[in-house]
């Protein structure tokens, strides 16, 4: 991981913490931090902020070289009489902490040296070269040689197990001997054809590359940027397509943003320093896809995986694009998934997208079983959306016949953000997603727009809607205060008062009646969450 990278995860995984507690304190702007940071709230405080120190310590340094300095310095910052300027003040400070004791300057000085030492040797190297050619042209006045330049390349690191480093710029081949004619190419194959080898890309210095996994049955076809894509057809055999997703993550990007070129900006293609680009395809079999998917789940500190689902009106990039946003304003270490189903991308295809959601569904149940008995995940986390949602309760459901014999459930957390399905259906369901996770968390909103015009098609209430559905078991928020985008559809993964509360719920597993941004409201059914003003 580059300095520049590491240290944007650290101030957003500290502002994710912080932010909704702050704002949600009475008059916060004039109150100190020891004030506002007392009794209760304080040891709550102190047992977060230890858990971000472990993990950052841990996934910086892979030890404990300047822990107790730093958890030192972070107590006078949480006791300090000073006002607080804004959250995001209060991260900066909590940040420097870890940055400052952190012997990843160590490593960066050594890198340094490395780099000067390095940049000394091809010196002296290009001027033997030049030397060389002296001589050469003295010798030889009736021909010229050309020296051959060093090789530039350029690796970078992801953030923690977002990923290996990314040969950016590989060499490029050694040209072959000169030979008799070549020999004629073999007959064609009648099986399929393999998928191009992805496009060489280079990024930005100040962007961040974060790795994800994908799963899809969509149709594979050739694209000029990327070297291949995916439709939104079914793939012709059925059978589920594995890989890796390369995004890039631009050094300006707003928390909870899904940065894209504007047509009334005039932004008529995406530049990685402005926007969240899907930089890089890669396709893998199935064995090496949960070897990979494995190494990344043994790497981090919780042994987790999460799956996202993504919803209607959803091409394939733009699933990538939004699962690497996720995972990255998440901090999220362990593996990152994007099961990515054919929906058409478009608003006037809600018919075709919902007959193959129903279609994927089995597709869906075989990939989660793979993943449960392949990825050494200690913790498996689903997140769907919008009308993702249907697959995921079908096949949740399928699983859950068998799931009387298995020790544990299939997942850890279910959250199910603006189901698109009815509310009632939803309803005779609930058992049988307790059976295959040990929480559910469900998101509904009454600013919806979609939600809103897809209960008017079905002449039924949708559960991602309103009135908040209440169910034993099951934790149910209210988020219409935080829902913002056009059609407040996307507010899951759109809004930072929302991402905060995800962060709460996956990488401290505090119930909803413990994070800091919610507060509980009674209805005719019993209690639900809401978000604070």
């Amino acid at each position: 991981m580059n300095q520049t990278a590491f240290e944007r995860y650290v101030l957003n995984l500290f502002f994710v913490a912080l932010e909704p507690f702050v704002r949600s304190q009475p008059g916060w702007q004039s109150r100190s931090v020891e004030s506002l940071l007392n009794g209760h709230i304080l040891s709550q405080f102190y047992e977060m902020t230890e858990r971000l120190f472990s993990r950052l310590i841990s996934l910086n340094s892979h030890g404990r070289l300047g822990a107790d300095k730093a958890r030192q310095q972070a107590a006078e910052i949480l006791t300090s009489k000073r006002e607080i300027q804004t959250p995001r003040s209060l991260a900066e400070a909590l940040a420097g902490v870890i940055l400052s004791n952190s012997p990843r300057q160590q490593q960066q000085q050594q890198q340094q040296q490395q780099q000067q030492q390095q940049q000394q040797q091809q010196q002296q190297q290009q001027q033997q070269q030049q030397q060389q050619q002296q001589q050469q042209q003295q010798q030889y006045q009736d021909f010229s040689f050309t020296g051959l330049l060093p090789t530039d390349q350029f690796e970078l690191d992801a953030v923690g197990a977002f990923g290996a480093g990314l040969d950016l710029h590989p060499p490029a081949a050694a040209a072959p001997p000169p030979s008799a004619a070549p020999p004629p190419p073999p007959a064609p194959s009648r099986s399929v054809a393999p998928p191009p080898a992805p496009v060489p890309f280079k990024l930005p210095d100040n962007c961040t590359a974060v790795r994800i996994f994908y799963a899809t049955d969509r149709e594979r076809t050739r694209d000029k940027l990327l070297g291949f894509n995916f439709t939104a057809k079914r793939s012709s055999d059925e059978n589920l397509r594995y890989g890796q997703c390369t995004v890039s993550i631009p050094a300006k990007h707003k928390l909870g943003e899904l940065e894209s070129p504007s047509f009334f900006r005039f932004e008529f293609r995406p530049n990685p320093e402005k926007h969240i680009v899907l930089q890089e395809i890669t396709s893998l079999e199935e064995d090496a896809f949960f070897d990979r998917v494995k190494q990344r789940v043994d790497s981090s500190p919780a042994k987790d995986a999460f799956v996202f689902v993504h919803g209607y009106n959803v091409d394939f990039e733009t699933a990538a694009r939004r699962a690497g946003q996720f995972a990255f304003d998440l901090g999220f270490i362990g593996a990152p998934v994007l099961y990515s189903w054919p929906s058409n991308g478009t608003f006037e295809d809600y018919a075709s997208d919902a007959a193959n959601v129903g279609w994927t569904a089995s597709h869906l149940e075989r990939f989660l079983r793979l993943l449960e008995a392949r990825s050494g995940a200690q913790k498996i986390h689903l997140i769907a959306h919008s009308m993702g949602n249907r697959a995921v309760c079908d096949a949740l459901k399928a699983l859950s016949y068998d799931r009387t014999a298995q020790p544990h459930p299939l997942l850890h957390h279910l959250v199910l953000a603006a189901p698109d399905i009815d509310a009632e259906t939803f309803r005779q369901l609930a058992s049988a997603l307790h059976q295959v996770s040990d929480h559910i968390t469900l998101y509904a909103s009454s600013k919806d727009k979609a939600l809103a015009a897809s209960a008017k098609l079905h002449k039924y209430p949708r559960a991602g809607g309103v009135p908040v559905l209440v169910l034993p078991d099951v934790e149910s928020i209210d988020a219409s205060a935080v829902a913002s985008d056009f059609l407040a559809h996307s507010y899951f993964a759109g809004t930072y008062p929302l991402l905060s509360d995800i962060y709460e719920l996956l990488s401290d597993d505090k119930p909803a009646s413990k994070r800091f941004a919610l507060r509980s409201a009674t209805g005719t059914d019993g209690v639900y969450y809401m978000f604070k003003p």
